[in-house]
């Protein structure tokens, strides 16, 4: 199936429901440019009537679990990956990543000083932490791992990701109810201790297990590539926003402020197609760095697609040629659309700018392009020393794989690496697997994740 033919499909089966999703999202521009986090709803620290002392621990608490729910997660797709993946380099690589999210995970469930037992929990995540260890080992003394220890992973990832659900379920109680984890240690049974109790009890089934050993782990400081020129004054500044923008009705620009967030900025408010909008542009050069508004979506007649196919359109008028759509989700009739530079057939991720379009009227009511600010350079691309269907065939044989296209992903420490991109699915998982057109060498794996607004790539 064609690229396109298949993003259109997702899109079409996601506007039936209540969200759309095409399945590329920016998680390898995140790796390029920013740190993830998940961030705590530090309730306890409103409640004026408690200590400082309390409110501090309430804090500790919180950030305990939430951080809990994020290294699980972590965990659960590295282990999904390390399933698919064919390559030793890859494997190691996720061996090593299983190792640390398993010993935070017991870190930070051991940090909540539950009055219930954890320790079957606790023993999951050491046994899981400490088989990843010897299985990294062993690949790195150069043998092979057996099927059983491919089954032991696998089962691995299934109690990993029940583990999840459950320890994550009670992020909605803590928000509806105003729950703090220092009241609950004065009942005899919470909400929390009867999730892990459950867990404990009727979760956990171990593997037998034979190996070596005991029980036994931001944002930019980088070059913003596509900024140049001259240092411009705010009145510049204004002249560059109705320039750029004055096909979207642009006007009443009133210059607000100068920021630092990662470079400076000149910030505005302007009205934009009857919204009053805020404006962001870098202070050299003038690049549009970020527009914001709201509007309420009433009568939303417009799918996805559509909104996608008006964004480009509107990138193109402000200047950004040869932009391609590779992610969209609608949340509340809002389409969020990230949008690549796309040059010689391959897509390339760390030029990345990213849309917000209403699905009742077409109007762009977001703009963000830090990514593309901070990586868009001109590139020449190597030439493949492997062909498409050479790297195809290196991938795990159990795999339905469809498609394949060129795309550059960023990597670790600022680089990059020119890729064949693959959609693979096994066990009603779907994976984005990337391939070295130099090397044949897996150099990432992404596995999609549907939620409640939409499909996230992770």
């Amino acid at each position: 199936m064609e690229y396109r033919n298949y993003v259109n499909e997702k899109i079409e089966k996601r506007d039936k429901g209540k969200t759309i999703a095409i399945i590329i999202i920016s998680v390898l521009l995140a790796l390029a440019v920013a740190g993830l986090g998940v961030s705590g709803y530090f309730i306890y620290a409103n409640h004026a009537d408690k200590s400082s002392y309390k409110v501090n621990l309430e804090n500790m608490y919180q950030k305990s679990y939430y951080d809990l729910v994020s290294e699980i997660t972590t965990m659960e797709n590295d282990l999904y990956k390390f399933k698919v993946s064919s390559s030793k380099s890859m494997q190691i690589k996720l061996l090593d990543e299983i190792e640390k999210s398993a010993a935070n995970s017991e870190t930070n469930l051991s940090s909540l000083k539950l009055s219930g037992s954890t320790e079957a929990t606790s023993k999951f995540f050491n046994q899981v932490g400490d088989y990843a260890k010897a299985l990294s080992s062993k690949l790195s003394a150069g043998e092979e791992l057996t099927d059983e220890e491919y089954n032991t992973m696998s089962n691995f990832a299934e109690l990993t990701k029940n583990i999840g659900k459950q320890i994550a379920s009670l992020q909605t109680y803590i928000i509806n109810n105003d729950f703090t984890f220092m009241d609950s240690f004065e009942l005899e049974v919470s909400p929390f201790t009867e999730i892990i109790s459950e867990i404990e009890n009727n979760t956990i089934e171990y593997p037998t297990l034979i190996y070596d050993g005991p029980f036994s782990d931001g944002l930019i400081d980088k070059e913003a590539k596509a900024l140049s020129g001259e240092i411009i004054s705010k009145e510049q500044g204004a002249q560059i926003i109705a320039e750029k923008l004055s096909f979207a009705n642009v006007s009443d620009i009133v210059f607000q402020s100068v920021s630092t967030n990662y470079f400076n900025q000149l910030n505005y408010t302007a009205n934009l197609n009857g919204q009053s909008t805020y404006i962001s542009i870098s202070e050299r050069g003038g690049q549009f760095v970020e527009i914001s508004s709201f509007k309420e979506v009433t009568d939303p007649v417009y799918t996805a697609e559509e909104c996608a196919e008006a964004g480009r359109q509107f990138l193109e008028k402000m200047g950004y040629s040869d932009m391609e759509a590779v992610w969209a989700s609608n949340s509340n009739s809002v389409v969020y659309v990230n949008y690549t530079v796309k040059k010689d057939d391959t897509i390339i991720y760390p030029d990345m700018i990213k849309l917000k379009i209403t699905a009742d009227d077409l109007s762009v009511i977001g703009f963000e392009a830090l990514t593309y600010i901070f990586n868009h350079t001109e590139r020449e691309f190597e030439t493949p020393t492997i062909t498409l269907d050479e790297a195809k065939a290196k991938l795990n044989p159990s795999l339905n794989v469809t498609g394949g296209r060129k795309a550059l992903i960023p990597l670790d420490g600022g680089k990059e690496a020119l890729c064949y991109e693959f959609i693979a699915s096994l066990d009603d998982n779907t994976y984005y697997i990337y391939v070295s057109v130099k090397t044949g060498e897996e150099l990432n794996i992404l596995r999609v994740i549907d939620g409640d607004d939409g499909a996230l790539l992770m």
